[in-house]
């Protein structure tokens, strides 16, 4: 033992050391949980999307995945003003933001925060889509 360190301040320390690790554990272990909800909500908005709208699951997933990460970022507009994973865009070129809130009857800001309905949103915007660009204009 170092001179000068008592007993009661290596107890003290190790406690103290202890409870350091033991928050940071539980940290992990809460941002782990909070993960596993969030992917859990994420595929049952896929597939809700795709049962409501009939635009496949794996093809959202791989656009929400490719255009925003599975992330909705805060609600937070990319470089070309394309919002959440599905990249509900409201510039120059478009604006199939204002497009999904009018499908699905909803506002833009829930569009922008919620991802689950910016899925929906997605799913709406390519349903239409893909109806307007059919000789049918059935899917």
């Amino acid at each position: 033992m170092r001179p000068g360190l008592s007993f009661s301040r290596l107890a003290l320390l190790a406690v103290f050391t202890l409870a350091m690790l033991l928050t940071s554990f539980m940290s992990s272990m809460a941002r782990v949980n909070a993960q596993a909800t969030s992917t859990t909500q994420i595929g049952s908005a896929f597939e809700q999307a795709s049962s409501e709208f009939g635009v496949p699951a794996p093809l959202l997933k791989a656009i929400c995945y490719m255009e925003g990460r599975l992330s909705n970022h805060g609600g937070s507009p990319s470089v070309d003003h394309g919002f959440g994973c599905m990249h509900l865009i409201q510039n120059q070129r478009g604006d199939t933001l204002d497009q999904a809130a009018s499908i699905l009857g909803v506002s833009t800001d829930q569009l922008k925060t919620d991802i689950a309905t910016n899925i929906l949103g997605g799913a709406a915007v390519l349903h239409a889509e893909a109806e307007q660009l059919s000789s049918t204009h059935t899917l």
